[in-house]
């Protein structure tokens, strides 16, 4: 027995009957629309092994970002995100 649920679809809010509790989207055209959408509008700041996903921040540049969150780790913060010898793989560090 499938149950079928409708809700509104994450990309035009148009009612659409999902065969599945996690399905968000009418169609594979709408999938890929919001998608292409979501990428464009996204800028990601990576400092060591942090990385910060910004969203909906067509006005600022990368640097102004990247910044941003630099003034906001602490010292201790940075030693964590940018290791001066990284651990191999395998190995544990114990802080």
């Amino acid at each position: 027995m499938s149950i079928i649920i409708r809700k509104p679809c994450l990309h035009c809010d148009k009612l659409f009957d999902s065969k599945r509790s996690h399905g968000v989207y009418c169609s594979a055209s709408c999938r890929t629309i919001h998608g292409r959408a979501k990428r464009a509008s996204t800028k990601t700041v990576r400092i060591g092994i942090l990385s910060v996903e910004f969203q909906n921040v067509a006005d600022k540049s990368l640097e102004e970002l990247h910044a941003l969150v630099e003034n906001e780790l602490t010292p201790e913060m940075l030693a964590i995100v940018r290791p001066e010898h990284p651990a191999q793989t395998g190995e544990i560090q114990h802080a």
